[in-house]
């Protein structure tokens, strides 16, 4: 499995603290699907659209959760 994506840490904008880190790994056998690892979550063998979707749900709950972003509403 290789390691094809990764972020996180100190997150510059409005200082925010540091973060979990998002991973995206691939599989090399096989159908090559992926893994995405947010925090604790381990959403695995994924196709690439489903690795998309996971990837851009937690760069997004990362963002609301540093304040950068918000899941409020209007």
């Amino acid at each position: 499995m290789k390691k094809v994506f990764e972020t996180g840490g100190h997150n510059p904008v409005k200082g925010a603290s540091p973060v979990s880190m998002i991973t995206v790994r691939q599989r090399e056998s096989g159908r090559r699907l992926f893994d995405v690892v947010y925090g604790l979550q381990v959403d695995a063998k994924l196709t690439y659209s489903e690795a998309c979707a996971k990837l851009g749900q937690a760069i997004l709950h990362m963002q609301c959760c540093e304040g950068i972003a918000s899941n409020e509403g209007d």
